[in-house]
């Protein structure tokens, strides 16, 4: 990701150029999705799912959203599930296990029974512990659309856009929403 900057700048533009450059590194370094990120999951990938730590069963979940594939779901969800057997008052734990069951649902990720009330319950516990977690939030988001909640849908929205107001975060609900919409109107 080499980017150019090739105008000309004044003063006060360079700082603002400055700002948008160090973000960009940042984020690749460091974001859930980073190098970092990244290579502590390769470092701890072989291990067995009782030996992961919270954070390592986090790392297989991400993994997972990174590749989607019927496996990383399984190896996600065994470490979650191990994770807050452990731990059961993370509200991120319960926010990433909503999220796996709803997949198990929407993107037939296996064979899970009550997938839907499963996940319902987990996105509930998670914002029953945290509501200011982002992805509590978001999951509980996806349970409304899971129940074509549209009042439900609305106000999860509008509380996620209040925990980050980030243009990717926007995006993203806005971009559910009209998933969700454009779903429900071919039914």
């Amino acid at each position: 990701m080499a980017e150019k900057y090739t105008c000309d700048l004044a003063t006060e533009d360079l700082f603002s150029v400055q700002d948008d450059i160090i973000a960009e590194i940042v984020a690749e370094l460091a974001s859930s999705f980073g190098i970092i990120h990244r290579e502590i999951y390769a470092s701890c990938n072989q291990k067995k799912i009782e030996h992961l730590s919270t954070y390592e069963a986090t790392l297989r979940y991400r993994h997972y959203l990174m590749t989607l594939t019927e496996d990383t779901h399984l190896q996600a969800m065994q470490a979650l599930l191990s994770a807050v057997q452990n731990e059961p008052d993370v509200a991120l734990l319960h926010s990433m296990l909503a999220v796996l069951y709803f997949d198990a649902e929407m993107l037939g990720m296996g064979q899970v029974d009550n997938a839907v009330e499963t996940g319902l319950n987990h996105a509930r516990r998670a914002v029953e512990l945290e509501p200011s977690n982002q992805e509590a939030q978001m999951a509980m988001l996806m349970a409304h659309q899971l129940k074509d909640d549209v009042n439900g849908i609305i106000e999860t929205v509008d509380k996620v856009l209040d925990i980050n107001r980030m243009p990717l975060i926007r995006l993203v609900c806005v971009a559910g929403h009209c998933a969700w919409q454009a779903n429900s109107n071919e039914a």
